[in-house]
């Protein structure tokens, strides 16, 4: 399962945003500012679980489309073996 996480970064200085930094596998996906860091925490909340499955079921469907291809290849080679 490919891990989704976020986490929100104090700014460095006093007139700087608060920063909700989302990754995927430890790459940065995207990133947003916010005034507050509750504002920024409950962004996270909502949109790390949203990402999480939307990347699950993508890579269900992927998984279902690549064994289905599969079953299909050996199907064919088994009538070709048969035709033989």
């Amino acid at each position: 399962m490919a891990h989704v996480s976020g986490v929100v970064y104090d700014p460095p200085a006093q007139d700087l945003p608060y920063l909700a930094v989302l990754l995927h596998e430890g790459q940065v996906v995207a990133s947003r500012a916010f005034k507050s860091p509750m504002g920024a925490a409950t962004f996270l909340k909502t949109i790390v679980p949203q990402l999480q499955a939307k990347i699950d079921a993508d890579k269900y469907i992927s998984n279902a489309k690549k064994k289905k291809t599969k079953e299909k290849k050996t199907k064919e080679k088994k009538t070709k073996e048969k035709k033989t």
